[in-house]
């Protein structure tokens, strides 16, 4: 059987913040440390990333997790995410795949494609909780439907390898053809393997699915 789906590989985004007040003209290091020093989640958050990536400011781990953590309690979705990352490495923050995990969550609640594609990673690999397939392909699916073609993929392998629950082929080749049109690494090569192992009517199901799927694959 094919291992569980790959390992998420997060990063901080770039200094962008997810909120309106974070749109418009970008601010100097110092506007935004005078911004976040009065709770702005905005400014904490991009503060944040300039910290994490040491842009403008030396690198500073712990800096940036703590502007992450001050964002997140405002429930900026980026904040969260991040907080996660830096969690699920350890960076700036004791390695806790559990809290990494809480902060993903909080953030897939928010509609944030990669924090939910993370939380489905948890669930495959049995990071921080005990491994559950059901869940992971739920959070793959939201992640999917947002357009990452990683998540696309990994549905791909979880309905190809019956993880968690029966195979089913035709959902395979839906989600390896549309994580194909992203150009998803190995998406072409397992979409060309289970085109061989499929009679016509799967593959005409399978072609079905993807008509119906609402993150289309490119022309």
């Amino acid at each position: 059987m094919t291992p569980p789906p790959t390992k998420a590989a997060p990063a901080p985004p770039p200094a962008k913040s997810d909120t309106p007040a974070g749109t418009g003209t970008p601010r100097s290091v110092e506007q935004l440390k005078a911004a976040a020093q009065k709770g702005e989640g905005a400014a904490e958050h991009d503060l944040g990333v300039l910290f994490a990536q040491g842009n403008g400011v030396p690198q500073d781990y712990r800096q940036a997790a703590h502007w992450f953590r001050e964002a997140a309690m405002q429930g900026v979705a980026n904040a969260q995410y991040n907080l996660g990352v830096l969690h699920e490495r350890g960076l700036g923050v004791q390695k806790d795949p559990l809290k990494a995990l809480l902060w993903y969550l909080s953030a897939a609640e928010q509609n944030h494609a990669a924090a939910q594609y993370n939380v489905g990673v948890a669930y495959a690999e049995g990071k921080g909780i005990p491994q559950n397939y059901a869940e992971a392909q739920k959070w793959f699916l939201k992640a999917a439907e947002r357009g990452l073609s990683k998540a696309q993929f990994n549905l791909g392998v979880i309905y190809e390898e019956g993880l968690g629950g029966a195979s089913n082929l035709a959902e395979a080749y839906r989600w390896y053809k549309v994580a194909s049109a992203s150009d998803e690494p190995d998406a072409q090569k397992r979409l060309a393997d289970v085109t061989r192992r499929m009679s016509p009517a799967q593959v005409a199901k399978g072609e079905e699915l993807v008509r119906q799927t609402p993150v289309k694959p490119k022309p």
